[in-house]
């Protein structure tokens, strides 16, 4: 899968604990959400990235949005 080459489940874990993409706690991001206990909690995301760190949301648990940021 894409994502996982090119580390976006890294990316999301990372913006879901409140940090940008620069933040040098990315390569982390993982551990330290085990560490705050978001472990166990499962969502179902779909998404675009069109590049240039920007990302598109296309669907969220069954729901469709359309959210587009960097």
């Amino acid at each position: 899968m894409m994502y996982k080459g090119q580390r976006s489940d890294m990316g999301y874990v990372n913006g879901l604990l409140g940090r940008r993409p620069e933040d040098p706690r990315l390569r982390c991001a993982f551990e330290e959400a085990k560490d705050a206990n978001t472990e166990g909690e499962q969502v179902v995301v779909y998404s675009d990235s069109p590049g240039g760190g920007t990302v598109k949301l296309l669907a969220v648990d069954g729901f469709d949005i359309s959210i587009f940021g960097d």
